[in-house]
């Protein structure tokens, strides 16, 4: 995406580059053979919501328009979303530039000037119904410091495409990498199971400092990848106790079902879990629900809750372990 003189103006004009973004992510859903809706989610302060973000596909621009706000303290969650009938069958690439991001990233040099890109690939024409992978649940992580720590990115396709997993360096502006990005440290202690979706840190240790990755998001289908997606996160390394949003079951043979869930959420596990307390947090880590568990089979009765993406939570030996579950 080269922008000339005049566009940059325009980006200066709208004050994008006083308003700082933490963590974005971009989605689409196939709506007739060559239209589709494009979604983005971006999570910014709230000095200047904008009221729409350019997209550049192949080098034609269109806008999204913003949709829902949610704000949270100084941080506003805000959703655009748009549509876009494309030329012809082909292979397409959508970017999205975004604001500066804000000072002190430890893992960008000088992150306060460093604009925010992220980016999607979509084959178009070749595979209907073609929806991208997609997942509300917050873009941000709080870690605990010294403490292991595991969050399950793996994401719902509603294709029932196969799903493989990446970690890239950020992007900044024109969808470059960003020079001098790298990954968390104690890498390779900080990993990604490109089948599972698991990120593995073993362990943060520098309280308080705060990184951002990029998550890339391969969709397959009889052998060919139709469709990539980026999900840019932030992460919050804390030094005292709280939960970590996504910090992973699987290790200890935990299984809720099903999943998606609509009157109630099943526990699994042979472990003897009986008295244990658990929580249910909503995306923004407010918490919805909490109890005990009185047997290994415990059954949630999810009456009143609204569709979307929860935290299942649940505390052991005291760790917090937790499980992200959808409600339809």
């Amino acid at each position: 995406m080269k922008l000339s003189i005049l566009v940059i103006l325009i980006m200066l004009i709208s004050a994008k580059v006083y308003s700082r973004t933490y963590a974005a992510s971009i989605s689409y859903k196939q709506t007739q053979s060559l239209t589709y809706e494009i979604n983005l989610l971006v999570y910014q302060d709230t000095f200047n919501i904008w009221t729409f973000v350019n997209l550049d596909i192949n080098g034609s621009y269109m806008a999204v328009n913003q949709k829902s706000v949610n704000i949270i303290g100084d941080v506003a969650i805000v959703s655009y979303t748009g549509s876009h009938t494309f030329a012809s069958s082909g292979n397409y690439t959508i970017l999205a530039d975004l604001g500066n991001r804000e000072g002190g990233i430890w893992n960008i040099p000088n992150s306060i000037n460093v604009l925010m890109g992220i980016e999607a690939e979509i084959t178009v024409g070749s595979f209907t119904p073609n929806n991208s992978a997609y997942d509300s649940i917050c873009l941000v992580d709080t870690v605990l410091i010294d403490s292991l720590f595991m969050v399950d990115l793996s994401m719902y396709d509603s294709d029932n495409d196969s799903l493989s997993y990446k970690l890239l360096p950020c992007r900044c502006d024109d969808g470059y990498f960003i020079n001098g990005y790298s990954f968390p440290d104690q890498y390779p202690n900080f990993q990604l199971d490109s089948i599972s979706g698991i990120l593995l840190w073993d362990s943060p240790s520098i309280e308080f400092a705060r990184y951002s990755i990029l998550l890339s998001v391969e969709e397959w289908r009889a052998g060919i990848m139709i469709s990539r997606t980026e999900h840019e996160r932030y992460i919050i390394i804390k030094g005292h106790s709280g939960i970590s949003n996504m910090a992973n079951n699987k290790s200890l043979g935990i299984d809720i079902f099903p999943n998606p869930a609509s009157e109630s959420l099943q526990i699994n596990t042979k472990l003897d879990i009986r008295n244990t307390n658990y929580q249910i947090f909503n995306v923004i880590g407010k918490s919805i629900k909490k109890g005990k568990i009185k047997d290994n089979d415990e059954r949630i009765y999810l009456k009143d809750f609204k569709p979307g993406v929860y935290i299942l939570s649940i505390m052991i030996d005291s760790k917090m372990f937790s499980q992200k579950f959808i409600v339809q």
